[in-house]
């Protein structure tokens, strides 16, 4: 199958799933209001932080090894260190989430999000496997399976008028919880357990890099963490909140084109053949730019009537999210891009400092100018990125990486 063939099913798969979490973010968003909202949002932001800390940059890295072909054994001793540590990951952190919401108040929902955390990011490694293979459509089928049981824990929680934070979080673990079994069974077929070198130091020298631009990319999530600490109400917290996160189905057609490149790009460097993949590079950023300048036009229309008259002051802050995201898409692209020809570090530290742009800039934009100062810090950092990537990129092309 061809790289847009593979990307159709993974932004497929990963259409329908955000479809569904951004159905089941705007029943919770509605039914608790923008300042309880903006709360939940920091505790899941930092969840998906966590996330990419605990996966050690080990799935990209997984992919990369399987799709060179030539390390099995690797790969395998990669897969145990996973199972092992995700196991000791487990232990510690419902420790710790327990001791801080009966000791600091915390929601107890925290618990649910932790325990989400572990089990998800197992998940994901294992399906690193059938995305190097190819087999594309396990990873989509994957995520529409856990967002449809989050969906339907979720409004079965509203109807018994329970709490909604408590069942997102349930409806969180339970689809990963479920997927795992499925996942860890298909890959009873995947790599063999053969003998390999790599102890965890050897591991983390190779992933070191891909955790770095992991976690930094995904420490963005903190940003709703940063509106909260610096604004001066809740509901600006709760506008923000919904931009940040209501926005995130946009990002799948080019994030999913991008994790099908990273192996396609490899195999193209070995065979030398590399105008196909530009091509299909080309032509993601551009459809999926133009669809996000259409929903930012429609934002005024839809989004009052998705979440109700209370979020009527999220629709600038979303507008200018839907101008960032072109340059999100682009961004998206290349960093596979560079990965593939070997600058991890160089991905790596753009991320970085991008990131570190990008939540200094909403801590400075906010008080002034409430959350679409937010909004603006959000964008600029995705366009100082994208420059910065798209001209390293070019370098690397001129030179024959």
């Amino acid at each position: 199958m061809n790289v847009l063939g593979q990307a159709g099913f993974v932004a497929g798969g990963r259409l329908c799933g955000a479809l569904l979490q951004a159905a089941s973010l705007a029943v919770l968003a509605r039914q608790i209001g923008p300042p309880e909202f903006g709360e939940f949002a920091v505790w899941y932001g930092a969840a998906v932080v966590l996330q990419a800390v605990l996966n050690f940059g080990l799935t990209p890295l997984l992919v990369r090894m399987r799709a060179a072909g030539d390390r099995e054994p690797d790969v395998a001793a990669i897969l145990r260190f996973c199972r092992r540590g995700s196991v000791l990951a487990g232990l510690v952190g419902l420790l710790a989430c327990l001791t801080l919401v009966a000791a600091a108040g915390l929601p107890a929902y925290v618990v649910l999000l932790a325990g989400w955390v572990v089990v998800d990011n197992l998940v994901e490694t294992y399906l690193a496997i059938p995305l190097a293979d190819g087999r594309a459509w396990e990873n989509a089928s994957s995520l529409i399976f856990r967002r449809a049981i989050l969906f339907a824990v979720l409004i079965s929680g509203v109807s018994l008028g329970l709490d909604p934070s408590a069942f997102y979080g349930v409806g969180l673990l339970l689809g990963s919880l479920a997927s795992l079994l499925l996942v860890a069974r298909s890959l009873k077929r995947g790599p063999q357990t053969a003998a390999s070198a790599m102890g965890v130091r050897s591991i983390a020298a190779e992933a070191k890099y891909f955790w770095t631009n992991s976690v930094v990319t995904q420490a963005r999530n903190l940003d709703v963490v940063v509106v909260s600490l610096v604004a001066t109400g809740g509901a600006t917290v709760g506008y923000f909140a919904a931009a940040s996160r209501l926005t995130s189905p946009l990002r799948i057609v080019p994030t999913s084109f991008a994790a099908v490149l990273m192996p396609a790009a490899v195999r193209a460097l070995r065979s030398g053949q590399y105008k196909s993949a530009v091509r299909a590079t080309v032509a993601v950023c551009a459809v999926s730019s133009l669809g996000f300048l259409c929903v930012g036009l429609a934002v005024p229309y839809v989004l009052p009537r998705l979440l109700g008259g209370d979020y009527e002051g999220a629709v600038g802050v979303v507008q200018i999210v839907c101008l960032g995201l072109v340059f999100a898409a682009i961004a998206s692209q290349l960093n596979a891009v560079l990965q593939a020809f070997g600058h991890v570090r160089l991905v790596s530290n753009i991320s970085l400092s991008t990131t570190v742009t990008c939540l200094v800039l909403v801590a400075v934009l906010v008080p002034p100018f409430g959350a679409a100062g937010g909004g603006w810090g959000l964008t600029a950092s995705y366009v100082l990125q994208s420059v910065v990537l798209v001209l390293f990129t070019w370098r690397s092309i001129r030179r024959g990486s």
